[in-house]
């Protein structure tokens, strides 16, 4: 199976996330972000404001036919509910 890569972002204060968007490259998703300096170690994120970028990947069945801007269809169980998380990116102020 052929699959396309996708990006998430979410904000993250007192360990509460807001989703900020999907796109459909990293660096897309790098100018949305609040915070843009490289985090190697997540293990204490959760104590401080940051940003996380999760980029996954869905079936390439969806290639042309997803709107980013559509949060509703992104987060629909055919979208993210079938995709395969393959990292999370972590940055802070």
């Amino acid at each position: 199976m052929e699959t396309l890569i996708i990006y998430r972002a979410d904000d993250y204060h007192n360990a509460i996330g807001n989703l900020v968007g999907f796109f459909p490259t990293l660096r897309e998703a790098l100018q949305e972000v609040e915070y843009t300096n490289d985090l190697d170690e997540a293990d204490w994120y959760e104590s401080f404001p940051h940003s996380c970028i999760t980029v996954f990947n869905v079936d390439s069945k969806f290639k042309g036919k997803l709107d980013f801007d559509n949060h509703e269809q992104m987060l629909s169980n055919e979208v993210w509910g079938s995709a395969n998380i393959l990292d999370e990116l972590y940055y802070y102020e």
